[in-house]
């Protein structure tokens, strides 16, 4: 079973309702929005990135922050905020071991993978309550919507913890961080 087909297999042993979505494939919060302009779809859009502290030590750590697509979440800043050092992006070998995901198609939803038990997620609490939340469903060419409820459920189910927060935000000259990696 592939990882997109766990997904909806869970959201539906779950009695969660959701919305697909089919479309091009897209790698960056500006292509999403270019197809994503083109289908009546309300929900709150989610970049979401696959991190792990600069500094590792024995015990290896990983989050996987969930934040508004127009977000430019300052990564030292959250390190310390929820661990124990700044922050950056995991290799695409790490991704795909502890999410089976490729960079482009990161998302919480992914957390139904095997490999996703040790990640801890970090979600912007400006989410909490909105009324429609979108995520790839483990790949970067479909868009899943769900009330935000339902996401607290499946998250809930899934046994990760989970961390609300206001996530910091990059300063305006600040270096961007690439969509869903």
């Amino acid at each position: 079973m592939s990882l997109e087909e766990m997904i909806y297999h869970r959201l539906k042993e779950l009695s969660i309702p959701y919305r697909v979505i089919h479309h091009e494939p897209v790698r960056t919060v500006a292509e999403a929005q270019r197809v994503r302009a083109a289908y009546d779809e309300r929900g709150r859009h989610c970049k979401n990135l696959f991190l792990t502290p600069v500094r590792r030590g024995r015990g290896e750590l990983f989050y996987l922050v969930v934040v508004s697509e127009e977000k430019r979440p300052d990564l030292r800043v959250l390190g310390y905020q929820v661990g124990p050092a700044k922050l950056q992006l995991t290799t695409p070998e790490e991704l795909y071991d502890h999410l089976g995901l490729v960079p482009g198609a990161v998302s919480p939803l992914a957390l139904v993978w095997p490999g996703a038990r040790d990640i801890t997620v970090v979600i912007d609490q400006d989410l909490r309550g909105l009324p429609l939340v979108s995520f790839h469903p483990g790949v970067n060419t479909a868009t899943v919507t769900l009330e935000s409820r339902d996401l607290e459920r499946f998250l809930e189910a899934m046994g990760n913890p989970v961390i609300w927060t206001s996530i910091p935000i990059q300063a305006e000259n600040a270096q961007s961080v690439p969509a869903g990696t």
